[in-house]
């Protein structure tokens, strides 16, 4: 048999966070941390938390941080429905993820606020490919802007305006 010594210094795993920074009041928010990297062939341990600097907002974030997934579990990606957000009120969202050798990440953050309207829905036309450019090629990107759809607001009408 082979006895192991544990590593002189653990790996470190970085943790990543992604998300929108504004909520429409139809768009749920999706707090995504696959990027998240350093467990080596064991799944990373994620550590989720929230907070407001806004007084105003310390129970929706009570009732955000009740949402999150138990502290330490493999979740790299969490859905939060925008009905937990309280409307213009920033959300820091936090995580940091730690590894089976005693690795910890430093804290990865993201601010989140929920507008009281819906955002227009952006995007570049085309197919999602990836392509090699150099610096004497020609790009063209062509954006495209359309509404969102409304279902989740009633009584809401975007009728008669510019």
């Amino acid at each position: 048999s082979v006895i192991l010594d544990a590593a002189a210094s653990p790996l470190v795993p970085t943790a990543s966070l992604s998300a929108p920074s504004e909520l429409g009041v139809c768009d749920d928010l999706d707090l995504n941390a696959q990027g998240s990297a350093g467990g080596g062939i064991y799944p990373l341990s994620f550590h989720w938390g929230v907070t407001s600097a806004d007084q105003a907002a310390t129970a929706a974030a009570a009732a955000i941080r009740a949402a999150l997934p138990a502290q330490g579990l493999p979740v790299d990606r969490v859905a939060l429905p925008v009905s937990l957000f309280a409307e213009g009120k920033p959300f820091t969202f936090t995580l940091y993820v730690s590894n089976r050798a005693g690795g910890v990440s430093a804290v990865a953050s993201h601010t989140v606020r929920r507008k009281g309207y819906p955002l227009l829905v952006t995007g570049f036309q085309g197919a999602a490919t990836s392509k090699t450019v150099y610096r004497a090629d020609t790009v063209r990107l062509v954006g495209a802007v359309s509404l969102p759809l409304l279902d989740c607001v009633s009584g809401l009408s975007l009728a008669g305006t510019r």
